[in-house]
């Protein structure tokens, strides 16, 4: 589908020239691309594919594995769950008939605390993501790091760093409430920083916060976990995103029903 878009994009491109009409609006991604100055030789449809695959990964994977993982702390802790349905209760009270706005769920503090620790945990992108200053050299405490040298930090490292996060590799939402320490905020990397950060974080934000209001509401879904243990979150592998143990089927859960029928997903 995206290859057949792209060239449709691309001959759409070609046809605007010769006919020397002005370009199509730019109803996509692509047909912006091809409307650019970007030059040629990177304007290849096989190229462009596999940016499309990238885009549909980033756009899906990391925000689908998030919530699989803050999920399965929710409904493992019927503290965090009951907790959660009480801040919700006032927001979500009219759903489905209102709809929540993103400005007041970004203002209850455990559902925010919740995520922060989701993201802290799920680490986002977990492989090294290297980077160079091209132009002038690093200063780093004694190091001096040449100009054009190749550095890289990993956000599992920072996340996990135990003179920052205390229990580092539990799953604590309390501690992002209150007073929360610059060096803790500063080390929370999920989406990287700087001019390299990624592109949809604030789309991921937004669907974080209003599924999770949405799943989690007092009078909700009845969800339950079935078969499904700790280590089914736990990153055990680096697949550039992090992945549980290789054996793991995933998370499951039990959807009952109003007359305690019940049905299994995953």
């Amino acid at each position: 589908m995206a290859t057949d878009h792209i060239a449709a994009a691309k001959e759409s491109k070609t046809k605007s020239e010769l006919s020397g009409q002005a370009p199509a609006v730019h109803t996509s991604l692509f047909r912006h691309i091809f409307s650019s100055d970007i030059p040629p030789s990177e304007l290849s449809i096989e190229r462009l594919t596999k940016e499309a695959e990238v885009l549909l990964g980033a756009g899906t994977v990391s925000t689908g594995r998030t919530l699989d993982f803050i999920s399965y702390y929710i409904l493992a802790d019927r503290n965090i769950r009951k907790r959660l349905e009480e801040e919700l209760n006032e927001a979500m009270a009219d759903y489905p008939r209102v709809l929540p706005k993103l400005v007041d769920l970004e203002k209850l503090d455990y559902l925010k605390a919740i995520i922060k620790e989701g993201l802290r945990l799920s680490y986002g992108v977990m492989h090294r993501l290297p980077r160079c200053s091209p132009d002038h050299a690093i200063q780093y405490k004694k190091w001096t790091i040449p100009r054009g040298t190749a550095i890289g930090m990993s956000s599992y490292l920072m996340h996990t760093d135990p003179t920052v996060f205390a229990k580092p590799y539990e799953f604590i939402p309390d501690r992002w409430l209150g007073e929360v320490p610059a060096q803790m905020a500063q080390s929370l990397v999920p989406f990287s920083r700087g001019s390299r950060q990624c592109l949809g974080m604030n789309l991921a934000m937004v669907e974080l916060y209003i599924v999770l209001a949405v799943l989690y509401r007092p009078g909700g879904l009845k969800l339950e976990l079935f078969e499904t243990q700790e280590s089914d979150v736990t990153p055990a592998h680096d697949f550039l995103i992090p992945l549980p143990r290789l054996k793991s089927t995933g998370i499951k859960v039990v959807l009952r029903e109003g007359d305690d029928r019940e049905s299994k997903c995953n």
